[in-house]
């Protein structure tokens, strides 16, 4: 059995700019959703864009929101995963839309339209390691070069 390891914030947040993929969670009137994901993260937001029909398109400002990563390796039962937590913010300022397509947009894999950018601004990062003596930034099976 491998030991479960708090990950510092420095670490969380390493790892958050450097992935491209996650999910988010939120709630709506309908109920929980946990969508999945392309993000990128700008200052101190993960950012992503969503089409007209998304949940996301229309949730309410401020609504408390998770984002979440992580990385599983079966064959060395070992993995980590990372939760920034915050709130919805609807990004429709030009000089932030503008910001956001100089230093990395988000860039969806799904056909259609994503008009929409909502941002995640983190309150708190958390973050945990199974197994220790490996760095889960070294091991990434892909990342983005910042």
């Amino acid at each position: 059995m491998q030991d479960l390891l708090d990950l510092a914030t420095e670490h969380c947040e390493a790892l958050l700019r450097t992935t491209v993929t996650g999910r988010m969670a939120f709630s709506t009137p309908a109920g929980l959703h946990v969508l999945p994901l392309n993000h990128s993260v700008v200052g101190d937001g993960v950012v992503v864009r969503v089409g007209p029909g998304s949940p996301l398109a229309t949730v309410e400002p401020g609504t408390p929101m998770a984002y979440e990563i992580d990385r599983i390796d079966h064959e060395h039962q070992r993995g980590w995963s990372v939760v920034a937590h915050g709130q919805a913010e609807h990004v429709t300022d030009e000089a932030e839309l503008a910001e956001i397509a100089r230093s990395w947009p988000p860039r969806p894999w799904a056909s259609g339209e994503r008009p929409h950018h909502l941002r995640l601004r983190w309150t708190r990062l958390t973050g945990r390691q199974l197994g220790g003596g490996w760095d889960p930034l070294r091991e990434l099976d892909y990342r983005r070069v910042l």
